[in-house]
């Protein structure tokens, strides 16, 4: 940033535009910068990541030619690049801050890469790390973190998506073997929409229904190898396929797998929460049924980072643009139009809100993971609050970039119809996030379900925990005014008096819903 408002003296009229804006913040741009990378340290990281980037040309693609490329190049860039950052972490950047730095900063340079590196991380190594004992997860660490074993996650199935109880694979013990026969008994078995299941991923974590002795004992999570690490060549008893061009995201290999009679040893089963002897005796150590979508609550929590990273990329060329494009009478920039300026600038507000949010919940659910083996009651007790914190923030930010992408889009007139603006791809792209990882109206629902239980917790005396925890204060709110503290004229609006504002506003709304729908049962039941 600042190496860009330290331009010299520009060579055309738009140029100019440029430098003039920025040559007069009204805001400490470096520290801005700062806060939201996290520190000064962490801002240098970036930067240090960003020369590296642009200086390495398997990393860098010539920007007019990223737009061009077939789903098969786009697809081998996407894999030069993991495998050239493979290569930087062996030899030349040791340091975990580093290369976390050149990690984030390679998900928003290319979506596709990002995605890949999603499946493996989070998806895979994280499914194994939650669900997988210890000495599970430390046999498997190394090689994921090398990339020698290259993860994917099979839970969503043809026939019913990610609706969990309807989900078809089995995994039948055979004790005599000590193994697991993994089989799809039907074609709606067929596990889709897998991320590098296509053509890369050598293991999968895969969702199945434990089988022992003819009886289902519900949904387990296996460890099960698909390829061949050296030659690449599927294994027996597996079938797997691309599933052909997508909207966006064309670097990805998504496939689908089929298993017949799959064999596996009875060590691949993650057994940190459930154990089958090797007799086939098995043991619950905990039934909780968040369990089964903690997975997703990770997948989900990452949303607003990347909401955040897809909108303000776009909505910095949206607001260059404005800035630089002129037109009128006057042929004034288009940002000092009123209607101009009040579409784009309340979405940049959002974006640098849904950083900040990302970046805190992200840290508290990364805490958590880290902990849980310390202290599983509570790991377990706090599943649900973040269910319903990450549901919540996955539907209502994906609904609200999926619109702040396509406002950007139409703010810059013809240009934002081309390719070569970056706003179609980053709209196609975008799309994943509003489709995958659960329906938003289903999981907005689910949030406000968490909420009412948790109001009714406390207008019956009971303790409320977590992010809902304001909502004790029910019984003060009834008999409290909205708080309107005075404001001195030109002058901000206090932070704490804004804090309480908003928490008096969050208890009003969920209290009056729950009136709503306390009046609508009882008006129900009295039919009956």
């Amino acid at each position: 940033f600042s190496a860009v408002r330290r331009m010299e003296a520009a060579t055309t009229p738009e140029m100019a535009l440029m430098a003039k804006e920025r040559s007069n913040p009204r805001f400490d741009v470096d520290a801005m910068k700062d806060f939201l990378c996290g520190g000064r340290a962490q801002a240098e990281l970036k930067d240090k990541a960003t020369t590296r980037i642009a200086t390495d040309p398997v990393l860098r693609t010539t920007d007019s030619i990223v737009f061009d490329l077939t789903r098969p190049q786009a697809r081998a860039r996407s894999m030069q690049q993991i495998k050239r950052i493979v290569e930087l972490r062996r030899s030349e950047i040791k340091g975990q801050e580093e290369q976390t730095a050149l990690y984030k900063l390679m998900n928003q340079y290319c979506r596709s890469y990002g995605m890949r590196m999603y499946v493996h991380d989070t998806l895979f190594r994280e499914s194994i790390l939650t669900h997988g004992t210890p000495e599970q997860f430390k046999a498997w660490q190394d090689p994921i973190d090398d990339m020698k074993v290259i993860g994917c996650f099979a839970m969503t199935e043809l026939g019913h998506s990610s609706f969990l109880r309807g989900l078809e694979t089995t995994a039948t013990y055979d004790s005599e073997n000590q193994q697991f026969i993994i089989n799809s008994p039907t074609l709606t078995a067929t596990k889709w929409w897998i991320g590098m299941a296509g053509q890369v991923a050598t293991h999968t974590v895969a969702i199945c229904n434990l089988i022992i002795n003819g009886k289902n004992h519900g949904l387990q999570w296996f460890i099960v190898p698909l390829r061949d690490p050296k030659t690449g060549r599927l294994l027996p008893g597996v079938e797997c396929g691309d599933i052909g061009a997508k909207a966006g995201r064309h670097g990805l290999d998504n496939g689908w797998i089929q298993f017949h009679n799959t064999a596996i040893p009875r060590e691949y089963m993650l057994m940190k929460w459930t154990q089958v002897s090797p007799r086939g005796e098995i043991t619950v150590s905990a039934d909780n049924p968040a369990l089964a979508y903690n997975t997703l609550i990770g997948e989900r929590i990452l949303v607003p980072m990347g909401v955040a990273d897809s909108v303000g990329q776009a909505i910095t060329i949206g607001l260059r643009y404005a800035l630089v494009r002129t037109q009128g009478e006057r042929d004034q920039q288009i940002i000092d139009y009123q209607s101009h300026y009040c579409q784009l600038m309340p979405i940049l507000a959002i974006t640098y809100a849904a950083a900040l949010v990302g970046r805190s919940i992200f840290a508290e659910w990364s805490e958590a993971l880290k902990n849980q083996d310390q202290d599983k009651d509570r790991f377990l007790r706090s599943l649900a609050d973040y269910h319903g914190i990450s549901a919540g923030l996955k539907a209502w930010l994906g609904w609200w970039g999926a619109e702040a992408l396509e406002i950007i889009r139409r703010c810059m007139g013809g240009h934002g119809y081309s390719a070569y603006s970056a706003i179609p791809a980053q709209i196609n792209d975008f799309a994943v996030i509003t489709q995958g990882g659960g329906d938003n109206t289903v999981l907005a629902q689910q949030t406000a379900r968490y909420l009412l239980s948790s109001i009714r917790k406390a207008y019956t005396g009971k303790k409320v925990t977590g992010s809902a925890a304001y909502l004790a204060e029910i019984q003060q709110h009834k008999s409290n005014p909205l708080p309107t503290p005075p404001i001195p004229e030109n002058s901000e609006f206090p932070l704490p008096a804004l804090l309480a504002a908003l928490k008096w506003l969050a208890i009003e709304q969920v209290s009056n819903s729950a009136a709503v729908m306390l009046a609508e049962t009882s008006t129900k039941k009295q039919k009956n």
